[in-house]
């Protein structure tokens, strides 16, 4: 199948790496975190965000396929999940109570310490259960700022799981009764998670043909840099807060969800037949598989490191914060992300009779 080659897998994980360090630089180019030293990069976080759905809805979906069963397809999504958000919810109180004793004047403005905030174990527990973004809850976990996705993302794997594997009646009442729980933001961006389940499902029916295919993966990114461009030349910014309470990039989103996913429909057609350079390879492959480790755990490490920076050695150019943070991630990394086994079969003890 297109969709299946060593070249196109390859390409998979390279966007899920670019997709974690644009969020990363974008929270990096804060005003907040550096003074704004890369101020252009903070629209393309929410953009990385996009990539990141429509890249779940097509793995998420490919994996489905080879689950035996509904209770094996959540013990896997379950391990996969937790085995990186428990200690990234611990490890985010940690560096925040340090960071704050060190610069609290840094944190005075963020959610999760201003006034009137939510109390912390009310934070933990909706970030852990995932009601975080309910409706119009929007409770914060700290300062882990990339949490609120995995709100989205969660909901997406139950109402999946649920039309996947139901039967004639639970795949439509309980997609829809996930539905209502999570609130119209949650399900407008589902159509991007939607989005990567539909290329895979094409993929594996042998669409789009190769003229087709071809013609998207040419015409998806220039379409993109158009939008970029324009973006950056009109007057108002970008197209933000026109749909009143619901996310402000909503548009956005769905604009870039759909060249993405474009892309991603055309991609195989136009990559190269020759293998990529084998160090290459290793390099992408490693980082991939340490791509939510980062995503998740960012921030709250990039944060503390700044307010140690302040406290002790303000003279410290902020973008030392880049590689400290790389190093701290990439050892949580190989305690989290790269030690799901024990969490898989934690979970295939709970839920696979």
């Amino acid at each position: 199948m297109a969709g299946l080659s060593p070249q196109f897998s390859l390409f998979l994980d390279l966007a899920r790496v670019l997709a974690a360090c644009a969020v990363v630089l974008c929270h990096f180019g804060a005003q907040r975190m550096s003074g704004g030293a890369l101020w252009f990069l903070n629209p393309y976080g929410a953009e990385a965000v996009d990539v990141f759905f429509v890249l779940s809805g097509y793995l998420v979906s490919a994996a489905a396929r080879r689950e035996p069963s509904a209770a094996r397809f959540a013990a896997n999504r379950a391990a996969r999940i937790y085995s990186v958000a428990v200690p990234a919810a611990a490890l985010t109180f940690l560096f925040d109570a340090a960071g704050r004793h060190w610069t609290p004047s840094l944190y005075a403005a963020i959610p999760a310490y201003a006034p009137g905030h939510p109390a912390l174990a009310l934070q933990a527990a909706s970030g852990l259960l995932f009601f975080n973004e309910a409706w119009f809850l929007a409770i914060p976990v700290g300062t882990n700022v990339p949490w609120w996705s995995l709100g989205y993302e969660v909901a997406y794997y139950v109402a999946f799981g649920l039309f996947w594997y139901g039967g004639r009646w639970l795949r439509v009442i309980g997609p829809l009764a996930a539905a209502v729980l999570a609130g119209p933001n949650i399900v407008i961006l589902a159509l991007l998670w939607l989005a990567g389940a539909a290329v895979r499902h094409g993929h594996e029916r042998g669409w789009p043909s190769r003229t087709t295919g071809r013609a998207l993966a040419i015409a998806a990114p220039l379409l993109w840099v158009a939008y970029e461009a324009w973006t950056w030349t009109h007057m108002h910014g970008r197209p933000f807060g026109l749909i009143p309470a619901l996310r402000p990039e909503l548009l956005q989103d769905l604009l870039i969800g759909g060249l993405f996913a474009a892309l991603l429909a055309g991609t195989p057609f136009v990559l190269p037949t020759k293998a990529i350079a084998p160090g290459a390879a290793r390099a992408i492959r490693f980082l991939a598989g340490r791509s939510f480790a980062l995503y998740l755990l960012h921030y709250p490490i990039m944060l503390c490191l700044h307010a140690a920076m302040l406290r002790w050695d303000p003279s410290l150019s902020p973008y030392a914060l880049l590689p400290c943070t790389a190093v701290l991630v990439l050892g949580f990394a190989e305690l989290t992300e790269r030690r799901q086994s024990p969490w898989r079969a934690a979970f295939n003890r709970v839920l696979v009779v």
